[in-house]
Parts: C-alpha cells; sequence; structure tokens
C-alpha cells in the first residue's frame, strides 16, 4: 500500500563552512541530500506512458507492505508491459519486481535488498515490443531517478544528491519525487543551510579594483529560439571586473557574485555582461570572507532611485538568538533600486543573502547570522550611494557544521607570493605585446622557483602566449591575468584590462647597434668586443628584448671568440685588419648589421701585476677587471675605496685628478700607477705601504696599490 507520509531529508537546518580548519587537503564542504540511500522505504511506480495501467495495480514497491515514504521513483517511458501489472517475490533478502506473472513473459525486473543496498533493473526489450520497432518509435526505458530543485542566491550547489557550499549565506533547498496516484501528487521536503566563511584561510587578504564600471551598447536577450544574444545582433563591448589579490593560501579562491543578475551578469574570471539598464553591486570573496565590491552601472537605470536609507538599530546575537533580521527604511518608499547588505567582519557576522533587496511597503529587510564572536557593522547600501549601519555584536556563540570536516596541517609558512602586471591601457590591434608582470615572495620557507601562469582572455577565448608575449588580433576590452604560486601553493594573482585599438601597420624600424672600444690593438692581446643594441621602435612589446650575433672576420675568415662573464673577447694572432659584425634583431623580424675594424700590430706589451690591500677592490681598467696585458696607450682606470678611506692617484709619480669618478692613465714602458688610500681624517702612510711602493717600481708596467693606514698612538 502506498503511504502518504513525506520525507525527511535531513534535518530542518544544514550548516556547511567554505572551506576546512588548517592546512592542505582539500575540505569537503558538502553533505548527502539523499535522504535514502539504501532504498528503505521502497520505490514509487511510475506510469509507462502507453495509458495500459489497470485499477488496483501495483504503483508503489513498499516491501510487501514493509515500507513507507518512499524517496525513489521507478519509472519505465515508453513501455507496452507495465510494473503495474506484475508480481512480487521475496527470496534470499532479495524484492523482485517483474511486469509479468509467467518467466517466459517478464521483459523488465526490478530486483532490490533493502538490507544491503543493492539494486539491479533488468529489461528484455524482444519481449516489451509487441512488434519489430519502427524507426520513429521512441525507445522503451527503465530507470530509477529522485530530483532537486529549490536552490537559491547561488549559495549552495546540488549534484548527484550532495550539497555543495559555493559561497557565504543561507538558501532552501527543496528534493522531489513524483507520485502517480492522486493525479500526479508530489512528494517533497525542504532544508534550510547556511554557509559561513572558511575560518582557517588567511585573513590578510588584499583585494583590489575599480570602484565603478559602465557597461554600454545593447543589452542582451533572449531570441524566440532561446539564445542569448543582443537585441540588434550586435555583440555587447566586453567588460570586467579587473581584480588584483594578494595573500592567498592554498585551496582558497575568488568568488564573483552580483546582487542583480537581471541588471548584471558575472562569470569566474570577472567578466561581466549588461542584462538590463539598471545599477547593480559585483563583488569578488574569498572564502575566508575578504570581499571587494565594484559598482555596475549598465545603460541608463530607470525606475525610482533610493534617496535615503535609515537604519532600525544595533544588533545583538548570541548562542540562543544567532540570527535576527534588521530592517532598514527606504525613501521614497516606492524605490524600485535594490539595497545591498554587507559585513564589515564575516568572521564575525554575514549578511543571509549577497543580492540586492527592494523595498516593500518602504522596508526593507535581511537575516543576519552569527559567525563568531566579536563586533562588525552590517551596512546597507543603495546603488545610488545611499546607506545606513547597524553595528552588531555576537557573544557567547560559537559555530558548528555539518558538513564532513577535513582537516589540515600547518608544517609549512603560509606566506603568498607577491604579484604586479605593469602595462599600457591601450594596446594596439596585430602588434605583439608583451605582458609586463612582477612575481615575488617573502616565505622563507620557500625554495622553489615560483610558478608562474600568464592568461590573455576576450569572451572565453584565451590568446596564445609565447614567452609572455602574444598578439591581440580583435577589438574592445580583454582581460589579462597573472598567477604566482610557490610550492606550497600560496598564491596571489594580478588582473588588468586593456582595450585593443586600431593603429599603423607594425613598424620595420630596425634596431641600432654602436660600437664603443679603440679601432687599434697589438696582436696577441685579448681584445674585448664593446657594444650596445638597441631600439627606438615604439611598436615593439617593452621591454625591448634585441637578440644579437657576433663575428670577427680575419682575410675572409671567421675567428674564434671567447666569453668571460658577460664580456666577449677576441685575439688577433697577426697583423692586419679585423672586422667585428654585429646583427641585432627585434621581435618583429626587424635587423641590422653594423660593423667596425679594429687594426691589429706588433706592438710591445705591458704586463700588469697588481698588489691592492683589502681597502681597495673592483680595479678596471677601461671597464674590464685590470689583469690583462696592454699595449701603450691611454686608459681609463676605476676602483672602489672602502668607506672611511680616501685616494690619491699617481702616475710616476704625478698626481692624476678624478673626472666622473675616472682617472686617465697613459701606460709606456715602466709606467708606474700608485694609488695611495688613508683614512679621511689623517694622510700618514704605513711602513708596509712605503715597501710596497719600491716593489713595484721595476715592473715594465705596474699598478701599485698603496695602503695608507693612521697610525696609534698611545698619549
Amino acid at each position: 500500500m502506498f503511504k502518504r507520509a513525506l520525507i525527511v531529508l535531513l534535518t530542518a537546518v544544514c550548516v556547511l563552512q567554505l572551506g576546512a580548519c588548517g592546512g592542505r587537503t582539500k575540505p569537503k564542504s558538502e553533505v548527502s541530500l539523499l535522504g535514502d540511500p539504501g532504498y528503505k522505504n521502497g520505490f514509487v511506480v511510475s506510469p509507462t506512458g502507453k495509458g495500459n495501467e489497470k485499477p488496483g495495480g501495483r504503483d508503489a514497491f513498499d516491501y510487501m507492505g514493509t515500507a513507507s515514504g518512499a524517496y525513489w521513483n521507478v519509472s519505465q517511458h515508453s513501455c507496452n508491459k507495465s510494473l503495474y501489472n506484475g508480481t512480487e517475490t521475496f527470496e534470499d533478502g532479495f524484492y523482485t519486481y517483474t511486469d509479468a506473472e509467467e518467466p517466459d513473459d517478464v521483459a523488465k525486473t526490478v530486483r532490490v535488498n533493502p538490507t544491503t543496498g543493492e539494486i539491479s533493473l533488468n529489461m528484455l526489450t524482444s519481449r516489451d515490443y509487441t512488434a519489430p520497432r519502427q524507426g520513429n518509435e521512441a525507445w522503451c526505458h527503465l530507470l530509477i531517478d529522485t530530483g532537486f530543485s529549490g536552490v537559491s542566491d547561488s549559495v549552495v550547489t546540488v549534484y548527484n544528491g550532495l550539497i555543495k557550499a559555493k559561497s557565504t549565506g543561507k538558501a532552501t533547498v527543496t528534493a522531489y519525487a513524483q507520485s502517480t496516484r492522486d493525479n500526479g501528487r508530489g512528494m517533497n521536503a525542504t532544508i534550510e543551510v547556511t554557509v559561513y566563511p572558511d575560518d582557517s584561510l588567511g585573513k590578510n587578504v588584499s583585494i583590489t579594483a575599480n570602484d565603478t564600471a559602465a557597461i554600454t551598447g545593447t543589452l542582451w536577450a533572449t531570441n524566440a529560439s532561446g539564445c542569448n544574444w543582443t537585441t540588434d545582433g550586435v555583440a555587447q563591448p566586453n567588460a570586467y571586473m579587473g581584480v588584483t589579490v594578494s595573500g592567498l593560501w592554498n585551496d582558497d579562491n575568488i568568488i564573483y557574485k552580483s546582487s542583480d543578475p537581471n541588471i548584471v551578469s558575472v562569470n569566474t574570471v570577472g567578466k561581466l555582461v549588461g542584462i538590463s539598464a539598471g545599477r547593480a553591486y559585483v563583488t569578488a570573496t574569498t572564502k575566508g570572507g575578504i570581499s571587494k565590491s565594484m559598482l555596475v552601472t549598465v545603460g541608463t537605470p530607470a525606475g525610482t532611485a533610493v534617496t535615503g536609507l535609515t537604519a532600525s538599530g544595533g544588533v545583538a546575537l548570541t548562542a540562543s538568538e544567532p540570527l535576527k533580521t534588521i530592517t532598514a527604511t527606504v525613501a521614497p518608499a516606492d524605490a524600485t533600486e535594490g539595497v545591498l547588505f554587507t559585513s564589515s567582519d564575516k568572521s564575525v557576522v554575514m549578511p543571509a543573502s549577497d543580492r540586492a533587496v527592494r523595498a516593500t511597503d518602504g522596508l526593507v529587510s535581511m537575516d543576519v547570522i552569527a559567525v563568531g564572536n566579536g563586533t562588525a557593522t552590517i551596512t546597507a547600501a543603495s546603488a545610488g550611494g545611499e546607506t545606513c549601519a547597524y553595528a552588531v555584536t555576537v557573544s557567547g556563540y560559537t559555530p558548528s557544521y555539518d558538513d564532513e570536516r577535513t582537516y589540515r596541517d600547518n608544517d609549512y609558512s603560509k606566506v603568498a607570493p607577491e604579484v604586479s602586471i605593469d602595462m599600457p591601457d591601450k594596446i594596439i590591434r596585430n602588434w605583439k605585446t608583451r605582458v609586463n608582470y612582477s612575481a615575488q615572495t617573502t616565505n622563507p620557507d620557500v625554495n622553489a622557483p615560483l610558478k608562474t601562469t600568464v592568461v590573455v582572455s576576450s569572451n572565453g577565448f584565451n590568446f596564445e602566449i609565447d614567452n609572455d608575449i602574444f598578439t591581440p588580433t580583435s577589438f574592445g576590452v580583454i582581460l589579462v591575468r597573472v598567477k604566482a604560486e610557490d610550492e606550497f601553493g600560496n598564491y596571489s594573482f594580478a588582473s588588468k584590462t586593456l582595450t585593443i585599438i586600431n593603429g599603423a601597420a607594425q613598424s620595420t624600424i630596425a634596431p641600432a647597434v654602436e660600437f664603443d672600444m679603440q679601432d687599434k690593438a697589438a696582436v696577441g692581446s685579448n681584445v674585448q668586443i664593446k657594444y650596445a643594441a638597441s631600439s627606438d621602435n615604439p611598436h615593439i612589446p617593452t621591454p625591448h628584448i634585441i637578440t644579437t650575433e657576433v663575428s670577427v672576420n680575419f682575410n675572409g675568415t671567421n675567428i674564434a671568440t671567447t666569453k668571460t662573464g658577460d664580456n666577449l673577447f677576441f685575439t688577433p694572432d697577426a697583423a692586419g685588419e679585423y672586422v667585428i659584425s654585429v646583427t641585432a634583431a627585434d621581435e618583429f623580424g626587424n635587423k641590422a648589421t653594423e660593423s667596425f675594424t679594429v687594426t691589429a700590430e706588433v706592438q710591445n706589451l705591458r704586463t700588469l701585476t697588481v698588489n691592492a690591500p683589502e681597502e681597495i677592490s673592483d680595479i678596471k681598467i677601461d671597464g674590464s677587471p685590470a689583469n690583462a696585458s696592454y699595449a701603450d696607450g691611454t686608459y681609463a682606470l676605476t676602483f672602489t675605496v672602502d668607506s672611511g678611506y680616501k685616494a690619491e692617484v699617481k702616475v710616476n709619480g704625478v698626481a692624476v685628478a678624478a673626472v666622473n669618478g675616472e682617472y686617465s692613465v697613459s701606460i709606456t714602458a715602466n709606467t708606474t700607477v700608485a694609488i695611495t688610500v688613508s683614512k679621511t681624517d689623517s694622510g700618514c702612510m704605513s711602513s708596509a705601504a712605503s715597501a710596497m711602493t719600491a716593489t713595484l717600481l721595476f715592473m715594465a708596467i705596474g699598478l701599485a696599490v698603496l695602503a695608507a693606514k693612521r697610525k696609534q698612538h698611545n698619549s
């Protein structure tokens, strides 16, 4: 016999939390909505759709009258034989239902063990069809099903019988099953679900975005075919909530929500679509409850704006009263614009919904829910900027959760990386563009390089990116997103919207190459190839990346070059002209080649010996470390002196003054360069320094470094 009692699926109230209490494993912020996963309450049986059910037939599998409150439905679609007219047997713990009494006539069988939850459905279609199936004839089906509906405010989602937390707030979930008796009477039950912020995630999260945005152009509508498109068939200009977020811990993320999806919708990366004229807030929120809102104006708002809001007073929440309703008075009473309620600290109190509320009889109301002990402010705000505030105090309250908690360890440092984007607001269509960004971390536990991900998108299409360079091939607004993640999963991301505009064709301005070296060298000397490659092309991505190729040719043959650090050298083995060629290329493929000729001569090289005390360092001649052989000529000498010391340079006893930090030194045979250092408050030289000078005088060419230290005297 079919029982009329409704089922209670879970409890009257269900509470979830967006995340978990602790470290790395993703929490299961979900609960089961399957009130009867083991089929203990039996089944409702649907008709076949053929109209051949007989009065008095079986419309429920109630385990021979022992079960009631069926939750599941056995559906049989487009069948000729019906389980209404079959038989019921019990053997070895299994209840078996067939659509015929004689075994040779059975087309469909349902076999259930309510103790173990085992179930099997079988169909032999050759026995169900009374004639060969025609091409346009429906297939017969046998299945079990149930249904879910009534998920409100996008606070939770329901899939495969699981309620999963999506964002903070309160929602109502309804489960239903359809009966075939009493004119299709339906069975349903509802629960209220409250989702709290994750109290285990970081609170030092920073979210930045523009305060306002405007969506212009034609608005979206649904055509006769049910497709969304603009009313005149012209696509709406792209608009985004360009959000930059720093300090996200492992397993945290950003949730985008609109206070009024009938005015503006937002997707998972902050893309906005104007639906109808008006104003609404779009909010980016972390699982931990940190949020940033942006006021979006779509077209020219119609209706009556809110010109005043008046709060009803403070609110006190306790363990016995963790939820209260607050009410604000709206002026004018017939205002049609929505009012959004927000919390200054969701770890203390949160509104039940982040959707805007419209006034009824001049009043707007919102449930506020205790989250943790403390004080916070609930603010009611209209899109036009009218606000009123409620001081909220929560005391003696500790929330409990119904979902399955997964606790994570805290064995790593939760310091997220920092990332920023530095790009112009407008870029040129079809010009290569570099995504300029910086990413770094101060986390002392991070050893591996940060993982960075760059995505450039427009209308769901991602541009191809190579070495952070992409080519914008369309017009309008695009979104650039850069994510930096450390080895522990802590991450931050930055977003920036760019407008693609039309411009001239890609420039063919080639790079420039300039040499900075002497045109004479001694045979056998080590010659440094000094040049600079740059570009004045305004169309290539900045910073400019110029690639160069260098060759040295002597009498039609390329000779080898060597590299020491960042410096490139060649050695002329014979007298003659050596042609140095440098080819520079930019990212568009524009190239320029410049040449420089060095004439090598047989010269007497001067060997250099350097003796330097610790007070002098980084001694260089012509910008290179002073460790080579030199031909006769004039060179630039530079060096670094420790703080608290001064230096005097003499060449063969003649003082040389510095010009822009360089000393011009003429080198010939038996040249001695002496650098004398002394403390800034004394010019006294030590005996050790005098001895060093005497030794260096015998070098063919030498650099003597004297350390004159102030003598200490005891009074």
